[in-house]
């Protein structure tokens, strides 16, 4: 029986195009299979290479103190032609559980904050975005090629049960309708870790005047650092203390904010990561509430924070917050889920 096609509902409404001389995307480790490592072996001999724990998976390491992959150079891939799954699909991202569920990651620079803005009035027609057509088709070949529907029958049975769907169609019905805001208990958000463990753990963002920027904690509130492609020691940019109430919000700002939290409420993996949350067991709705406040809470807090890097003031705008966005995403899709990841 063949498997579901991959479902691209969450990628109408955005524009891409790639910004010369970002490389946020390759600031990353990213995953090969005995294939795609056996093929970036021969273009790149010397290739450092550090192998998976299980399932025969390995990655391309990255450079010290935070680093880009070891394949970029003056923000180019050497080995863009023979580039594994997760660089070709970037900025598109796959989720499976009871579905395969392609989704963007907002932290790449190259989407336009006009996605966003109109999620903030409801989903937008399915059009899919101009510039993502290769990276679309790369998602696709690759649920074809691993994808099975077995798995995601078996995730339907285990996490959602008989009526498990309509439970999640209602909570999105009422989520939407009334949607979780972050308010002043939630501030200050959650500190990023610390400079002193590894970089790359780190968040990163890339803000305009800066390029590829790290959050850590500090005692003087949240330290921003430079980080350079080839892995140099990094750069002080400032330390900015978190705020410690919803900082005020443009319209425009506001909107920019609906919108995201309205594209998360859509996404599989916000729900998955609620099953996956260790804790007493409790109402799986309340903790995706939670979960929408806590992040909205971490944009707003790192929008602040990169305003004032800007060497700005006042009320957070539709880019401010965007940039918030942009500085939480992929951090945020980076955590457990029930389901898995591609």
């Amino acid at each position: 029986m063949p498997i579901p096609p991959l479902d691209t509902t969450l990628l109408g409404g955005f524009r891409f195009r790639c910004l010369p001389g970002c490389g946020l995307c390759c600031f990353a480790e990213p995953a090969l299979t005995a294939t795609e490592r056996s093929r970036l072996v021969t273009i790149e001999p010397e290739l450092p290479v550090v192998a998976g724990e299980t399932g025969g998976w390995s990655f391309v390491a990255s450079r010290r103190n935070g680093g880009a992959c070891a394949l970029l150079t003056g923000s180019r891939c050497r080995a863009h032609a023979a580039r594994p799954a997760p660089c070709s699909m970037f900025p598109v991202t796959v989720h499976v559980s009871d579905r395969a569920q392609a989704t963007l990651v907002l932290s790449c620079p190259g989407l336009d904050a006009a996605g966003l803005l109109r999620w903030a009035s409801g989903p937008p027609r399915l059009e899919l975005p101009a510039g993502l057509e290769g990276e679309i088709a790369s998602a696709r070949e690759e649920w074809g090629r691993s994808g099975t529907r077995r798995e995601l029958d078996r995730h339907r049975v285990r996490f959602r049960g008989r009526d498990g769907d309509d439970d999640v169609r209602a909570w999105r019905t009422e989520m939407h309708a009334d949607l979780p805001w972050p308010e002043r208990p939630e501030f200050p958000p959650e500190d990023p870790p610390r400079a002193e463990g590894e970089l790359s753990e780190l968040p990163v963002a890339y803000a305009r005047s800066h390029g590829v920027v790290a959050f850590a904690s500090h005692p003087g509130g949240w330290l921003v650092l430079t980080l350079s492609e080839a892995g140099d020691e990094p750069t002080t940019v400032g330390v900015v203390p978190p705020p410690d109430a919803p900082p005020p919000l443009t319209t425009t700002g506001r909107r920019m904010l609906q919108g995201y939290l309205h594209y998360l409420l859509e996404r599989d993996d916000a729900i998955d990561a609620a099953l996956a949350e260790p804790g007493p067991p409790g109402p799986v709705d309340d903790a995706i509430r939670a979960d929408l406040v806590r992040t909205g809470a971490t944009v707003l807090a790192r929008a602040s924070v990169l305003q004032r890097v800007e060497g700005r003031t006042g009320p957070l705008d539709a880019e401010d917050v965007w940039c918030g966005v942009r500085a939480t995403d992929a951090e945020w899709l980076d955590r457990p889920t029930t389901g898995r990841r591609f």
